[in-house]
């Protein structure tokens, strides 16, 4: 059996890569939010809201401009 691939979303592989993270598991809990909301935003059956966007530049001290860059 072939496993899927799973999709990209440049700003979650963008802090999985800068923090060492394994999975999307482990991003849900850096940024503090429900996995089923990370898989969303990756699938993109749901769009990165403003507090998302907060918890990133919460959690990573990026700029609001690196951020918008990703998405």
């Amino acid at each position: 059996m072939v496993k899927a691939l799973q999709e990209t979303h440049p700003l979650l592989d963008a802090i999985i890569k800068e923090f060492n993270l394994k999975h999307d598991a482990a991003l849900a809990q850096f940024l503090k939010i429900a996995p089923s909301m990370v898989s969303k935003i990756r699938h993109r059956t749901l769009s990165v809201t403003g507090d998302t966007i907060l918890r990133v530049y919460d959690r990573t001290g990026w700029s609001i401009e690196k951020i918008r860059e990703k998405l």
